[in-house]
């Protein structure tokens, strides 16, 4: 996996399903990887998607979906 290039993926990936696979990549990646991708603007990457996911007030806390998506994003940062 080359770093620069999966950081530069992030930068491009609008919807769900493409940041997702973009995860999976990160996730399950070699730890060099995933150690070289935080060195390269990788945490302000994911934290510009989190900003980024729709969370009315009405619905926080109660959409299954959003929480799912936040805990992904959790498991990725924990996992380095």
């Amino acid at each position: 996996m080359e770093t620069l290039t999966l950081s530069r993926l992030m930068v491009r990936a609008e919807n769900w399903d493409d940041r997702e696979r973009i995860l999976n990549i990160l996730i399950y990646g070699d730890e060099p990887c995933r150690r070289l991708f935080l060195d390269y603007r990788g945490l302000r990457l994911l934290w510009g998607w989190m900003l980024s996911l729709p969370l009315p007030e009405e619905t926080l806390g109660h959409n299954e979906e959003s929480v799912m998506k936040s805990e992904r994003y959790h498991m990725l940062v924990r996992a380095n």
